[in-house]
């Protein structure tokens, strides 16, 4: 190799290291910049002063419960919030939770779970508020829903559970944790409805939670639970309950992972639900934002990602705004399968447990 050939290759490698090593600065920069700017949003404007009242539509140790105190927890972790209260306040399609923020429209320490429920009811007549009435923050994940029996239930499998729904619809009691029309029994409807089966004669118990309809389940008062995923997974471990269906688009994984979909089974699913944030009506766009912020920060956190797998949830944020759409296209689709399903005006009628 000549002189000017080695100083070439030489120039070259040094230019090429020295980029390298640029890109990493760089990268770090930009990255410590990223955290900074995270970090400076929770130190500047509008913050939460005093307690943060988080009030949701469910009992405690249900599904809801379980999101809430997590992301609870996570507020105040990662600053957003000094002490952040959950309340639970089940019952009456969500209006004993949502009178927190009626209560105090212009309060931004208010916080409520949202779950596709208000859209079930306020489509059917049963209540008259809407997500129109609040402030959309963020949306969390979707659900799952499941269908179990007890261990030692003479009913097989789903598909066993179906024929018998075809042959006598009033034969199986099933437990719902929320009224009647909800995202519950109106999911289960659907896929029934589908596979051939009279939903007006069936037999859903409205309890307050899912937990409670798996109590009832374990005392021999009902003879199925259709309840949110994260409700079935603590009572597979002890071998007294069997899942026989998930309406997710896979198999879950884990304890469940020998639980057959509805989908592989052959039998058409609704649409999953989600969870998400509302805020009391009149908080300022400033306020709104503080909290959507918050949220995504903290469901970014792989602390947030693991709890996400563990109840077996599919992560979909959404921002505030993106979320007003959401509702508005997800009410649109609810009216539509309520009206096929005869039940606009039912859910006012019936009384929960």
């Amino acid at each position: 190799m000549n002189t000017s050939s080695f100083s070439r290759s030489r120039n070259d490698t040094s230019r090429r290291a020295f980029g390298l090593k640029y890109a990493a600065i760089a990268s770090a920069f930009l990255t410590c910049s990223l955290l900074g700017a995270s970090a400076s949003a929770q130190q500047t404007g509008w913050k939460p002063q005093g307690t943060v009242e988080y009030v949701i539509p469910g009992g405690a140790g249900a599904a809801l419960d379980f999101s809430a105190r997590k992301l609870a927890q996570l507020l105040e972790k990662h600053g957003f919030a000094q002490t952040v209260v959950v309340q639970n306040k089940p019952g009456g399609y969500g209006l004993l939770a949502l009178a927190a923020l009626q209560n105090n429209s212009k309060n931004p320490n208010y916080l409520y779970t949202l779950t596709s429920g208000l859209n079930f009811a306020h489509a059917q007549g049963a209540i008259n508020t809407s997500t129109k009435d609040y402030t959309p923050v963020a949306t969390l994940f979707k659900d799952n829903f499941s269908l179990a029996v007890p261990a030692n239930s003479n009913i097989r499998d789903a598909t066993d559970f179906v024929e018998r729904l075809k042959k006598s619809p009033d034969s199986i009691s099933i437990a719902v944790g929320s009224g009647i029309g909800g995202t519950l029994d109106v999911s289960l409807s659907y896929t029934l409805r589908q596979a051939g089966v009279d939903i007006t004669k069936l037999r859903f118990i409205p309890y307050k939670s899912s937990a409670e309809s798996f109590n009832a389940l374990l005392g021999g008062h009902v003879d199925a639970v259709y309840s949110s995923t994260p409700n079935l997974v603590p009572h597979i471990p002890d071998g007294k309950v069997r899942g026989i269906a998930v309406a997710s688009e896979e198999r879950l994984g884990t304890d469940l992972a020998n639980i057959p979909t509805w989908k592989e089974l052959g039998y058409a699913t609704f649409p999953q639900p989600i969870q998400g944030i509302l805020a009391a009506k009149d908080i300022t766009r400033e306020q709104q934002q503080y909290w959507e912020n918050a949220f995504r920060v903290v469901t970014a956190t792989p602390e947030w990602k693991a709890h996400v797998a563990k109840n077996h949830w599919n992560p979909f944020f959404l921002g505030a705004q993106e979320s007003v759409a959401f509702y508005a296209r997800e009410y649109q689709q609810v009216q539509g399968v309520l009206a096929d399903l005869g039940y606009a005006g039912q859910a006012a009628r019936v009384t929960q447990k």
